[in-house]
């Protein structure tokens, strides 16, 4: 039980990078009305973040969650 348990950190982040990673497919860019405009708040400056390097988080997401699986298939054996 304790052995499993070590598996999921990564692969909630993983997960979770992942879906920072989608995040553009299905949010708009926030509305800014100039060069120096910023987020009005936390959530737009997510998306904001995630506009920006979506295929980072995309890469080493699945990096993340293919490190799981492969894990839990070694200790398998």
């Amino acid at each position: 039980m304790i052995k499993a348990l070590k598996f999921y950190p990564p692969l909630l982040l993983g997960i979770w990078l992942v879906l920072v990673a989608a995040m553009p497919l299905v949010f708009s860019y926030p509305y800014s009305s100039g060069s120096n405009s910023g987020p009005r708040n936390t959530w737009e400056l997510i998306v904001m973040i995630s506009y920006d390097s979506w295929g980072w988080f995309l890469m080493i997401g699945i990096a993340f969650i293919a490190y799981v699986a492969l894990r839990q298939k070694r200790a398998r054996r």
